[in-house]
């Protein structure tokens, strides 16, 4: 697993700003993921598989 720092200018520069955010909550919205606490923190658990399925489709 490789780490990238996003929080200058980004990953790529021809991504635009908030590029992962964007896919995560489109994912988000297609499967009515509306999240749960989990503890004190509010928490989005969801597939890898369907993530990048999302991006492939």
């Amino acid at each position: 697993m490789e780490e990238f720092d996003t929080s200058g200018d980004g990953v790529h520069a021809n991504w635009p700003d908030r590029f992962f955010a964007k896919i995560v909550d489109s994912l988000l919205t297609k499967t009515r993921n509306n999240g749960a606490r989990v503890g004190k923190a509010m928490t989005y658990i969801l597939s890898a598989r369907e993530l990048l399925d999302s991006l492939c489709h």
